[in-house]
């Protein structure tokens, strides 16, 4: 990727827990409309990198820009109404509501000009339509749901805010083989919608298989990066991440 058409754009990005540097100096830019995949083994620095994006974790150096505006010292609630969204590990949905309500607190991430009670309405029904599944249990509590109706929530009430750069911290931990098809069905339709996407995912052949780009990393460095394709056909990913 050239960088032209960069929305998220991360240089020498540092992340350090006590006296351990989890990300050392990383340097990527996620293109407007494309799907990137960072990948890596346990402990690479991945999970720090999105959280540190999302505001989560603050970072020793680096800069982070969102359509050209720095954001790495902005609060991390302020950043959803900049268009940036996290779906975190585990999921984070408010176990005690409902789906509907759920959703409902997605749709406060969206800009206040498009927080009208129609639009709003619009924007839940087609997640409804994105997942029927939550639509058939709208009233039941999220605690309620197996782990994939979890993570289908966890993605919708993301998608209902709207946002320019949506953040998928592991999306398939802890799912069935089933589940997980589906849930990369459902990312690969949101990708093919124009939603722009940065993922995070321990399943390195279908987070590629999805992707336009991606980047692979090291004890919190990259060490290699190129096209979905071109990291599928690496000897060196193959061996390393994708059992072969």
């Amino acid at each position: 990727m050239s960088g032209s058409s960069a929305l998220l754009r991360v240089d020498g990005l540092r992340v350090r827990y006590g006296g351990i540097e989890a990300v050392k100096g990383l340097s990527f830019h996620v293109d407007a409309g494309k799907t990137v995949a960072l990948i890596g083994a346990n402990g690479a620095g991945k999970s720090s990198t999105l959280k540190a994006i999302a505001g989560l974790e603050r970072p020793v150096a680096g800069t982070v820009l969102l359509a050209g505006e720095r954001i790495d010292s902005l609060p991390n609630h302020g950043l959803p109404s900049k268009g940036l969204i996290l779906v975190p590990e585990g999921r984070g949905i408010f176990t005690r509501m409902t789906i509907h309500e759920n959703l409902l607190i997605g749709a406060q991430a969206r800009p206040l000009a498009r927080r009208s009670d129609h639009l709003i309405q619009e924007a839940l029904e087609a997640q409804y339509s994105l997942f029927p599944r939550l639509k058939e249990r709208y009233q039941q509590l999220a605690g309620t749901l197996s782990g994939g109706e979890q993570q289908m929530l966890a993605m919708a009430r993301a998608l209902v805010g709207e946002p320019r750069l949506l953040l998928l911290d592991e999306p398939s931990m802890g799912l069935s083989p089933i589940m997980v098809d589906k849930i990369f069905e459902v990312i690969a339709d949101i990708s093919a919608r124009g939603t722009t996407l940065l993922l995070v995912e321990q399943n390195a052949r279908l987070a590629l298989q999805i992707a336009d780009y991606g980047y692979v990393l090291e004890s919190g460095t990259l060490v290699k990066e190129g096209s979905g394709a071109e990291l599928l056909e690496s000897p060196e990913v193959r061996a390393a991440y994708l059992g072969e």
